[in-house]
């Protein structure tokens, strides 16, 4: 195969069926790689994609030979989702010392709807549940036995609850092989908290959960509701695990890097779940001594031994499944960006010479089985490729960082976040600091669209 015979493959499928993905994957794959041609037609639509955006790119660069290296990267891809070899490895949660899969199926996309209307499975449409049964086995064939849900997510635990129901008494998987996590927030009346969790119970069935989370700690009355007082929701999530019914307790926050630490210093939780991304910290960003965001909060956590969970990499974490062109063609042809993500979560104290933060696991909202197909083939790579990989991450870190600086200036980027209030120092709770690193992502990597989604 020529050093150019990919990119004349991708530019003849792409030139052949410019209106159908699938059309296009399967023209490319027949002559590339092609035993990836029977797969399902989810992933077929994602190389599509990924083949014509790939072909755009090529017509905006010179340097025919790094599209060539991209199109090796998904071929490569392709044929290791069809080997069956894929699994990721697992670390120790913190102080927890639960064996955590390095790669959590997030629960909070696969749900009937959001609303709480629906209270029993007559109400979920076949076609939802099926789809959500599938992705369950799909994250279980690769080793993402970390199952996170909340209350909040709509129908999600009554889906899921159902939907484990069924792969314990088929013998799929048993209850021992999964780690199941559930949110619920404080509430400031103690019974209404008691409720909720009885529901959440009632819901799973399950009759443990490995981690229980207070949902959405970013307030101070949510202290008072969850640790204060003669009565609080903390005495009762300890009343559930003297029972044997919860087994650890955490947290998850959207709340600034000040108050984050707050609570890790509070030293009565094990674990957090919070954003911590190469693109920002989302409601955190700029916050910190030194503007960093929650790096200050991960660095803390990992002194502290307690479980470090990032929440949304993919989405939050710069819509990286949707890249702009300005940022795919700064990742690749090393990586592309959501493989990026995952190795700088995954070899982040690496990258701090072994003195930094140690980053435990991160979670995938999946929609579909083949939304779990990148952080798999990613986790391979980590394993099996993993000097060659760390070194082509370094090489992307200094890239990003490059264009940073081109874009913004080194002074802007040191200082963007000095005098901006912070939200809950605004009147009106205005995001200042948010508004401004949306700007930021916008110059430096041609975040547009999502800037405007987290505005």
């Amino acid at each position: 195969m020529s050093e150019e015979c990919l990119t004349a493959y991708a530019r003849e499928a792409v030139a052949a069926y410019p209106d159908s993905d699938i059309e296009i994957a399967i023209d490319f794959c027949q002559k590339a790689v092609a035993e990836f041609v029977g797969t399902s037609n989810d992933r077929l639509v994602k190389v599509g994609r990924s083949l014509k955006s790939l072909v755009e790119l090529s017509a905006e660069k010179e340097d025919e030979f790094q599209i060539e290296e991209a199109l090796r990267l998904l071929v490569s891809e392709c044929k290791l989702l069809v080997s069956e070899k894929l699994k990721v490895p697992k670390v120790p949660f913190g102080k927890t010392q639960l064996a955590m899969p390095i790669v959590t199926l997030g629960c909070m996309r696969f749900q009937q709807e959001w609303m709480p209307r629906i209270t029993n499975m007559n109400q979920v449409g076949s076609d939802c549940q099926d789809n959500l049964v599938a992705i369950l086995k799909q994250a279980i064939s690769y080793g993402m036995t970390h199952i996170e849900t909340a209350r909040g997510y709509g129908c999600s635990e009554l889906q899921l609850g159902t939907a484990l129901k069924q792969l314990f008494l088929t013998k799929y998987v048993t209850r021992e092989d999964l780690i199941i996590q559930t949110k619920i927030p404080p509430h400031e009346k103690v019974s209404d908290f008691r409720a909720a969790l009885e529901t959440s119970f009632r819901s799973l069935q399950v009759g443990y959960i490995d981690l229980f989370s207070f949902h959405g700690l970013n307030y101070e009355e949510q202290i008072k509701w969850t640790l204060e007082g003669d009565e609080n929701c903390m005495a009762v999530v300890k009343e559930y695990m003297e029972a044997g019914k919860i087994r650890h307790v955490g947290f998850s926050t959207h709340a600034s890097t000040t108050f984050i630490l707050k609570l890790i210093d509070m030293d009565v939780f094990e674990y957090v779940n919070l954003h911590y991304h190469y693109f920002g910290s989302y409601t955190a960003s700029g916050g910190g001594h030194d503007g960093n965001g929650n790096l200050d909060c991960v660095k803390l956590l990992t002194q502290k031994n307690m479980g470090i969970f990032i929440i949304s990499p993919f989405d939050k974490g710069g819509r990286l499944y949707a890249p702009s062109n300005k940022l795919r063609s700064l990742t690749l042809p090393e990586m592309e960006p959501m493989e990026f993500k995952s190795q700088w979560i995954w070899n982040h104290n690496t990258l701090y010479d072994g003195n930094g933060p140690i980053l435990h696991t991160y979670t995938v909202g999946a929609g579909r089985p083949s939304d779990l197909d990148q952080s798999a083939v990613a986790a391979y790579r980590h394993v099996h490729q993993h000097e060659a990989t760390v070194d082509k991450l370094r090489t992307v870190v200094e890239r990003l960082d490059r264009a940073k600086e081109e874009a913004l200036g080194a002074e802007w980027i040191n200082t963007w976040w000095q005098g901006l209030r912070k939200a809950e120092q605004s009147n009106h709770f205005v995001e200042h600091n948010q508004i401004v690193w949306c700007y930021n992502q916008i110059l430096a990597f041609g975040l547009y669209d999502f800037a405007k989604n987290r505005y």
